[in-house]
């Protein structure tokens, strides 16, 4: 009884251990070593410690037990263990639970057993000896039978499936860790044998004996962990995974776990021990606990394995007819397709919830009677079957060829005249079937003039095929090739084959003038040693090329067969003399007949069949055949088309026909959109075919947005967009969380609410319909080819996208964390408040140390008070804090983050006539129109520290880590790999604009002269040499005004437009601004007159409904009275025109008249009625023009080939060569514009590995 019970208490003890590893796929975030190390701390020195107590008798302690000797042994032999231990992780790691325990373990029980029985002195070959001897050799004979399904399971799984199940499966590397890791941990039994003493020493002082070898087992364990933290720490260090230990948020989870593998694995020990104390009785037994240990880890780690789905693969080769799981809900079972040798039908079935449906693909049917392989097989059952259609229009004729006979003529009239017969032939199945047919031929001596005739297979891949239908006889032959192998001949070999592998063993059959037959692939002569062949015999009269299969239109093969009188190859004509035959009939494709015979053998009637793998005219014909034939729903599907095996919705034809067809123009709102998702699912149309109701509706003044639109041009009710969409898209196309309610599921399908899947179809019906009378409303106003073009190029470079650094983001994100958290701990310091980013606690706080209120702490409040000389250092600090907490750049890090996609790139950063007033592209999801600027000398540096997480070396290096981080932020911008960014802008360009429009002479010879405009200005304005506007001299202080007069004035702005281009921040007063406007409007008179010129053309043209022409600009009013449409336009130099809808007269504010439209309000963001006025017309008028600059710019660059990914105001920014310069972009910049003579324009620019503000 007791050793029952010792044998039960070891056998619950491995359980434990082999139960240990499971916890290891529950650890998050860690790597290897860190989870090693930790889960190490318990297994080797808490549990183990722990359980020693229990060996040490009262009044005793560890170190008198330790002192009884074999104590520095056994933490030797631990050492050595803990090598063992160490790759014993490793094997796991390579193989899973169950191959890696297996074999480690199986190797521990051998060595671990036999080992301690040698040093003792013990004879392996009689008496105990002998018997634990033939144990292990058991044990070892388990291992090879494990081995060897390991190989089986590295053979049948993919990489894959490799990979799903253990992380990193490597079966060589793994099985020689394994070993490795058996061997030495081995030591373990030597280590527990080396510390008898101590053992026994525990029993003298009344231990009892279930736990007086415990002391020992933690000696050893000791040994055990030195040795595994060194490797652990040193991997952490060569790893960089030291920071594995800072990831608090795991720390919990990742504790838990380890522990729990701890006191698993040190169980084992805990649980040998007390089970030996009941094997005293049994010297054999006792000495063989060791391996009784090992061999039950290997079982129970084998049940884990089998459990955690390691062994999947582990079986007879993939067979027809057997099922497959690749996945939870998924089975798959492939039949013999009769086609070519491993040829296969397949039937898939999909469970889904509740639903459950079997789609079966057809494969290429095999024709019936080929030579070797088995005829195809019949399917029974299937909801929905794809069949192909090679030769669903043709009949290969009831009677079938003599195909040995009709080769034995051609043979023999080609030998007779002493030539070579050259076949193309395809390499799998075709080739064969030919050794088949010529081993007839001889074995029946059907040529008995030529009995010894060569046949040369000149095909590598052919060859390897042959060896490869030689492996698989039993399975895949059909009975009468299985009859003639029962003979003892092998069908594909006779004598005379040679196989020739090398070029040079090619080259030589040329040089061998006897008769013979030369194989070769390609079978359609496009490519291969076949084109050699027919290069030294297709001018030979006595040599024939012999067609053994379809060959394709526009192939070489088929312009021979068609009768071609001579060929080009290798660059030289060659004279086609050579009889042309061809086998006709032979084909390994089944015709109509064969298919619709394979059809047949489904006994149930399908949802569908889709008719595929087929000529266009050849599908279409063969699905009606089916439905002809059984009165089964048939069709043919376009590439791509969509079909819902769930519902069995699908899309119409004649939408697909529509969305191929390159005469059909497709319209839709936010057409880039649809263009770019219907492209990505497989639906290729030209961008070229499309046009945007959204781009059209914008190029006329109105919003972006569907329903906004709808409304502002005035739909009527029953034509406007739906208010349910929201609601419904958030529900089928956004993905759901996961919940027992639903299933698990994450999207939710038709099948789920079919009453809202019929409201959300109803819902884009109506949205098309509200486009259409969009549209309809629009089409009087069209908009310009030059504008689609553009708008086609836009999505191009939006659909290519920009590269990110990823790395530098990651860094921000990371160093922003750390400042946001110290700069609020050190507030918190300060104030003493719960959480000082909150205004009303912080407001509250400074307002009691100020000893008076405040309006609040707006960006411009807090500027505001950090200019008060009245504010104590704490107040100053805090202040200064708000200040870098509110740095809104971090939003742009996230942005891009959020935005990046495939190949490390954000895509869609512009919106094209985002800025519909004038044209102008807009930002998006970044956000490009306001970047911070850069002015740290030292980027590179900062984005070093930036990409390796320094936040200490950010900061004391640079001081305000949000500041510079905030910097860095256009740098996160970088070319493609292998190329720079060259970013040029145009060099003042509404200057430069507004003067050549209003004619102001002055200026436009500043600009083709020295180009110093501030200088000019300043000169104008107060009268002034330029030349004394020059550093070092007292009238430079006039250049300040000059500037911020040319940047503030040029559309009739008064004080207050100086004001908030930062006059007042410049050292100027408020009390010399009216003078300022008045010197720069009187050096300016054209451009002042350019003002009152442009209002009251367009007060004109309202009031006549005339157009009215002035500088290059034609306004007029534009009217569809059966829409009720109205705009006044302006057409512009470039001939595009910009539109204010819906126009009337009215008094503005101070009592004048003036123009009114409607537009979306700049506050409000809803459609509303604003003003106009002379100047503000103009600056539209200025910046449209100055856009149009950009676009022909745009355009040039295009036709150079070169990539813009993105552009920012004025400014482009090019991923280009390393070869292209900024200095040839510039001169692009500075070409003249055929619609602007006079208009003088200069780039300047810079070049660069990443996107910053020069």
């Amino acid at each position: 009884m007791d050793i029952l019970i010792g044998l039960l208490i070891i056998a619950i003890g491995s359980f434990c251990q082999s139960s240990s590893y499971v916890p290891i796929k529950k650890v998050k975030e860690w790597s290897w070593e860190s989870f090693w190390l930790i889960q190490g701390v318990f297994a080797w020195l808490v549990f183990p410690f722990l359980g020693s107590l229990l060996g040490v008798s009262e009044g005793g302690s560890l170190f008198e037990l330790w002192g009884a000797g074999g104590a520095g042994m056994s933490i030797l032999y631990g050492i050595l263990w803990g090598v063992g231990g160490l790759t014993f992780g490793l094997s796991m790691r390579y193989l899973g639970v169950a191959l890696g325990q297996s074999i480690s373990l199986g190797t521990c029980a051998g060595f671990g057993t036999l080992l301690p029985a040698l040093f003792a002195g013990t004879n392996l070959f009689e008496g105990n000896g002998l018997v634990l001897l033939l144990g292990v050799c058991i044990t070892l004979a388990g291992i090879a039978i494990i081995g060897y399904a390991g190989s089986l399971r590295a053979q049948n799984m993919s990489e894959e499936e490799k990979r799903a199940a253990v992380k990193d499966f490597a079966l060589t590397k793994g099985l020689l860790v394994a070993l490795l890791a058996g061997v030495m941990s081995a030591c373990f039994a030597l280590g527990l044998d080396a510390g008898t003493p101590i053992k026994e020493a525990a029993l003298a002082g009344g231990v009892e004996g279930l736990y007086a070898g415990l002391p020992v087992i933690f000696l050893v364990t000791f040994g055990g962990f030195l040795t595994n933290a060194i490797y652990c720490l040193q991997q952490n260090v060569t790893n960089k995974s030291m920071n594995d230990y800072a990831k608090g948020k795991v720390w919990s989870n990742n504790l838990v776990f380890c522990a729990l593998a701890g006191v698993l694995w040190y169980m084992q020990f805990f649980g040998l021990e007390m089970g030996k104390s009941f094997l005293t009785e049994s010297p054999v037994l006792l000495a063989f606990s060791w391996c009784i240990l090992m061999a039950l880890n290997v079982t129970f780690s084998n049940v884990w394995g089998i459990i955690l789905k390691e062994w999947k693969g582990v079986s007879a080769k993939t067979a027809y007819s057997n099922v497959i799981t690749p996945a939870e809900g998924i089975s798959v079972r492939f039949i013999d397709a009769g086609h070519l040798l491993g040829s296969a039908s397949i039937e898939v079935t999909i469970r889904e919830e509740e639903a459950e449906k079997k789609i079966v693909f057809s494969g290429d049917v095999g024709n019936l009677d080929q030579p070797i392989i088995k005829d195809p097989k019949k399917v029974t059952e299937a909801d929905y079957i794809l069949i192909e259609s090679t030769y669903g229009d043709r009949v290969h004729g009831d009677v079938r060829p003599d195909y040995v006979g009709e080769f034995t003529r051609i043979l023999k009239e080609t030998f007779d005249r002493g030539g070579n017969v050259v076949v193309p032939s395809f390499a799998v199945g075709r080739t064969q079937e030919l050794l088949y047919f010529i081993r007839e031929i001889k074995e029946k001596n059907l040529l008995p003039d030529y009995p010894n005739f060569e046949v040369y297979v000149d095909s590598p891949l052919a060859i390897e095929a042959t060896n490869v239908f030689n492996k698989n006889v039993k399975s895949c032959f059909d009975e009468d090739a299985l009859a003639i192998i029962e003979k003892g001949i092998n069908p594909l070999v006779f004598p005379g084959l040679k196989t020739t592998i090398t070029s040079d063993e090619s080259r030589m059959i040329n040089f061998d003038t006897k008769p013979k037959v030369i194989l070769s692939a390609s079978g359609m002569c496009e490519a291969g040693r076949i084109r050699h062949h027919l290069k030294h015999n297709l001018w030979k009269k006595e040599s024939t090329i012999c067609f053994v299969g379809y060959q394709a239109v526009g192939t070489l093969g088929r312009k021979l067969i068609e009768g071609a009188e001579c060929v080009k190859l290798f660059g030289e004509t060659v004279e086609v003399n050579a009889k042309i035959e061809s086998l006709k009939g032979i084909s390994g494709h089944a015709d109509r007949n064969g298919l619709l015979d394979w059809l047949s053998g489904f006994e149930n009637t399908p949802q569908h069949v889709f008719v595929v793998h087929g000529e266009d005219q050849v599908t279409d014909t063969f699905a009606e055949a089916i439905t002809e034939k059984f009165g089964w729903p048939a069709m043919a599907p376009y590439s791509g088309g969509c079909v819902d095996l769930a519902t069995g919705e699908l899309i119409p034809d004649w939408i697909l026909d529509e969305l191929v067809d390159p005469d059909t123009i497709k319209h839709a709102y936010n057409a880039a959109f649809e263009w770019y998702c219907l492209n990505r699912a497989g639906y290729t149309t030209p961008l070229e075919q499309w046009r945007c109701t959204m781009m059209h509706g914008l190029y006329c003044g109105y919003t972006a947005g569907l329903d906004a639109t709808g409304k502002a041009i005035g739909l009527p009710q029953d034509k406007r967009k739906l208010t349910t969409g929201k609601a419904l898209i958030r529900y089928f196309c956004v993905p759901c969380k996961p919940t027992k309610t639903n299933g698990n599921r994450t999207w939710n399908l038709p099948k789920h609410a079919p009453e809202k899947w019929v409201l959300f179809k109803d819902y884009c019906k109506q949205d098309v319909i509200t486009e259409y009378e969009i549209l309809k409303r629009l089409e009087q106003y069209p908009v310009p080819e030059e504008e689609e073009f553009l708008w086609q190029m836009d999505i191009r470079m939006n659909a290519y996208g920009v590269r990110v650094d990823e790395e530098l983001i990651n860094g921000a994100l990371a160093i922003d964390a750390i400042s946001s958290e110290n700069l609020t701990m050190e507030a918190i310091d300060i104030t003493g408040l719960g959480n000082p980013n909150s205004t009303s606690q912080l407001k509250v706080w400074i307002e009691k140390q100020i000893s008076g209120e405040i309006s609040g702490l707006t960006k411009e409040n807090v500027t505001e008070l950090l200019s008060r000389s009245d504010i104590s250092d704490e107040v100053r600090r805090v202040l200064e804090i708000r200040q870098q907490l509110g740095k809104t750049s971090i939003k742009k890090y996230v942005a891009m983050k959020t935005a990046e996609g495939e190949g490390e790139r954000v895509r869609g950063l512009t919106q094209f006539y985002g800025a519909n007033r004038t044209g102008r592209w807009a930002g998006r999801l970044v956000q490009m129109q306001n970047l911070p600027r850069n002015y740290l000398k030292t980027l590179d540096e900062a984005r070093k520290l930036v990409k390796a997480k320094n936040y200490e070396g950010v900061r004391l290096i640079y001081g305000n880590v949000p500041d510079t981080l905030s910097q860095l932020i256009r740098t996160a911008f970088i070319p493609s790999e292998g190329q720079k960014f060259v970013v040029a802008d145009f060099s003042a360009i509404e200057a430069r604009v507004i003067a050549w429009l209003a004619g102001e002479q002055w200026v436009n010879e500043v600009f083709a002269t020295h180009g110093k405009i501030y200088e000019a200005t300043a000169s104008q304005m107060f009268h002034v040499p330029i030349e004394r506007i020059t550093k070092g001299n007292p009238e430079y202080s006039l250049r300040q005004k000059g500037k911020v007069a040319t940047l503030a004035l040029g559309y009739q702005g008064g004080s207050n437009a100086l004001i908030a281009m930062g006059a007042l921040n410049m050292g100027l007063t408020e009390e010399e601004l009216p003078d300022i406007v008045q010197r720069w409007r009187s050096a300016n008179p054209r451009i002042r007159d350019l003002w009152y010129a442009v209002e009251e053309a367009s007060l004109q043209t309202m009031l006549t409904a005339q157009p009215h022409a002035i500088n290059g600009l034609i306004f007029a009013l534009e009217s569809d009275l059966v829409y009720e449409q109205h705009f006044l336009t302006v057409q512009l130099p470039s001939g595009r025109k910009l539109f204010y809808p819906k126009p009337f007269l009215q008094e503005n504010q101070f009592g004048k008249a003036a123009i009114h439209y409607y537009t979306v309000g700049q506050q409000t963001r809803k459609w509303e009625v604003t003003s106009t006025y002379g100047g503000k017309m103009t600056e539209n008028i200025v910046q449209a023009i100055a856009r149009d600059c950009l676009a022909e710019t745009l355009r040039r660059i295009e036709k150079k080939g070169l990539q813009v990914v993105f552009h920012v105001h004025d400014e482009v920014i090019i991923d280009a060569p390393m070869d292209v310069t900024v200095d040839e972009i510039c001169n692009l910049m500075a070409e003249p514009i055929t619609w602007a003579p006079g208009l003088i324009l200069k780039g300047a620019g810079f070049e660069s590995n990443y996107y910053m503000k020069d």
